[in-house]
């Protein structure tokens, strides 16, 4: 039984691609860590040029140095509440807050998305979504 596009078009149970939906999910968050710490220490100089915010100092400042910047602490935050609420002692108490959660912020996540990187990530979120729905009927 499919319960997605993606295990669909892999041939994988769905029970098989929970160990691979939490692995890419912690795996986003370490890399949205480590691209939050580039962005910041080694900026271009194009944007560096825009910003009054010298990389060594005012770390909090630039997390929400204009919309590129705050959609990706958006980004970022959203995240580390999916984390947070996908820990065991809350999924598996409190299952609804827990899913319900998990689509409120991955809908947040896709607008923030929009004003980061601009409409390419959203788009492709809707396709899968999409699919996704098409699957499901």
């Amino acid at each position: 039984n499919h319960n997605n596009v993606i295990t669909l078009f892999i041939g994988m149970p769905f029970e098989r691609a929970i160990y691979y939906h939490k692995l890419s999910g912690r795996l986003a968050f370490i890399n949205g860590v480590f691209h939050t710490y580039v962005a910041h220490m080694f900026r271009s100089p194009l944007i560096a040029a825009s910003s009054d915010i010298h990389p060594t100092k005012g770390f909090c400042l630039f997390l929400f140095d204009g919309v590129i910047n705050s959609s990706g602490s958006g980004i970022l935050l959203l995240m580390f509440g999916i984390v947070l609420s996908s820990l065991p002692f809350i999924r598996n108490k409190i299952f609804e807050l827990f899913f319900y959660l998990h689509l409120l912020f991955v809908t947040g996540m896709v607008f923030c998305a929009w004003f980061h990187s601009g409409s390419f990530v959203v788009i492709i979120a809707c396709v899968f979504v999409g699919l996704d729905w098409l699957c499901r009927r």
